[in-house]
């Protein structure tokens, strides 16, 4: 699979939503890059932010997106349709569901954010996250 910045000048940005119930935080150690948001179904709309494109290339961003914590609200064409071949894959289909069971496993009911009923997220907060700081601690 090419990589995102291969294929795609920016003409807009890649923007994700949360769709967690608390805040997820994403650092990128090779650009020392870190992106925080808020809850799904912020007041403030914090639960939407753009990201850079190259964390489209980094295997452990492509996990969390596999696993519905995050939706694409929109992106460039080119990267739309990557992200669209990459989630498509039977392997990862399947690991998708398999992770949407063991999170309804864990609570007993599938538990799914506000507006976005296909994506069943995990109750636990983020490791390593302190909100009194609000930032990843490392």
């Amino acid at each position: 699979m090419p990589k995102a910045s291969d294929v795609v000048t920016i003409s807009k940005p890649v923007i994700l939503a949360n769709n967690q119930a608390g805040p997820t935080v994403f650092h990128d150690e090779a650009s020392k890059t870190e992106v925080t948001w808020e809850g799904a179904g912020d007041s403030q709309g914090r639960d939407i932010q753009p990201v850079p494109v190259h964390y489209l290339e980094n295997i452990n961003f492509l996990r969390i997106l596999n696993k519905g914590i995050f939706s694409l609200v929109s992106a460039p064409p080119e990267v739309q349709d990557l992200l669209d071949q990459y989630l498509a894959n039977p392997t990862l289909v399947q690991q998708r569901e398999n992770y949407k069971q063991e999170q309804t496993d864990r609570v007993g009911v599938a538990v799914t954010a506000p507006a976005r009923p296909d994506f069943v997220f995990p109750v636990e907060h983020v490791p390593g996250y302190n909100e009194s700081e609000s930032r990843l601690i490392r």
